[in-house]
């Protein structure tokens, strides 16, 4: 059996989240709970083989993986011993750079 990690979602992607929520209730509250809920499923996801997901930069000696949602969101996540940490989630045509 894989090994489990803790999920630490940062402050910063629940912001994250919280924007995105918000920018997509205007035109459907509905849409915007369930969009919610699923990046924050996925999150979670992230606690058996984080892995999986493909490194796309380094940021002060971190690796940062991405994870993509749906094709249109990305969940961007570094690996610390047994914690994974969510930094931020973002749709996937938003410029990151200057995230870091």
């Amino acid at each position: 059996m894989s090994e489990k990690y803790s999920v630490i979602i940062e402050e910063r992607a629940y912001e994250d989240l919280k924007n995105i929520f918000f920018y997509i209730a205007k035109d459907s509250p509905l849409i915007a709970s369930r969009i919610y809920e699923e990046l924050l499923e996925q999150m979670r996801t992230l606690d058996t083989f984080p892995e999986r997901h493909q490194k796309i930069l380094i940021v002060r000696g971190y690796e940062i993986r991405h994870l993509v949602f749906k094709k249109g969101f990305r969940i961007l996540y570094t690996i610390t011993d047994k914690e994974v940490h969510v930094l931020h989630c973002f749709r996937s045509e938003q410029d990151f750079s200057n995230m870091f």
